[in-house]
């Protein structure tokens, strides 16, 4: 039987799973796609090593760190800087690749979901009015924001707890939020189990005129979001985002071996 995967840290929140055993029963396809936590680079190194495994999601705080462990890229998985589907192809070249007879392949799905997530977010004012964004996080899924916030030519500032954002939280003013009407959470902070928390942002400088969207999916309404929506924001979780990514990781997946 086919296996295939999710590999991060934690999983509780995540619906992978649930999303391709219905697909795999409704295709009538011998496959299992199962959790895989790994709380370790040396997880991750040991579970991709298993060749039995056939393809893989890869989600934090590995979608960076992944890269080191992988054959080849995808053009645009090499642009974003990030992974989050790798796929087992046969090796058609063994005496360029130390005579594998599989290569580990990495892809960035995320960019198609969170396009289709933020054109449906913002419809018609994608085109009426400029945007510009403010992007919460520096990780895997920042870079995925980047690269299609530059795509669709929206100006974006990053806010990082770190010094590798162009600001950090607590020089956020009513500025920033004056001059940037999409807003967007690519951090974990909030996700299920951790209800009750939210990134660290003057909420109460959102107005009816923001667009704000969060990539997390469970819980469905995170306390960033409704925190947004009591300011009268337009908002969007990361569901849409999770659907069309998943969508696209299973035709890469159909293109690979054993498929």
């Amino acid at each position: 039987m086919r296996r295939y995967g999710i590999i991060g840290y934690p999983l509780e929140h995540s619906f992978s799973a649930e999303f391709f055993t219905r697909l795999f029963s409704r295709e009538n396809i011998s496959a299992i796609y199962s959790a895989l936590p790994a709380g370790s680079f040396e997880e991750v190194k040991l579970l991709l090593a298993d060749t039995s495994l056939l393809g893989c999601n890869i989600t934090h705080p590995w979608k960076i760190d992944v890269i080191n462990l992988l054959d080849e890229l995808s053009p645009q998985a090499a642009e974003i800087g990030a992974v989050n589907v790798v796929a087992r192809v046969k090796n058609t070249n063994l005496n360029t690749n130390n005579n594998k007879k599989t290569l580990l392949v990495g892809y960035n799905t995320d960019a198609e979901g969170f396009e289709v997530s933020i054109k449906n977010l913002l419809g018609e004012q994608l085109f009426k009015t400029p945007v510009k964004a403010i992007v919460l996080g520096t990780g895997g899924a920042a870079k995925c924001a980047l690269f299609v916030l530059k795509k669709l030519n929206i100006p974006t500032i990053v806010v990082s707890r770190t010094s590798k954002g162009d600001i950090n939280y607590s020089q956020l003013t009513i500025t920033h939020f004056a001059d940037h009407n999409l807003i967007v959470n690519c951090t974990p902070c909030g996700m299920f189990p951790h209800k009750d928390e939210c990134p660290d942002i003057p909420y109460q400088y959102i107005t009816e005129q923001h667009f704000v969207m969060d990539m997390i999916y469970n819980p469905e309404q995170t306390l960033f979001l409704r925190k947004a929506q009591l300011q009268g924001a337009h908002t969007l979780n990361g569901m849409l985002m999770l659907t069309t990514q998943a969508a696209a990781t299973w035709k890469i997946w159909q293109n690979a071996m054993g498929i």
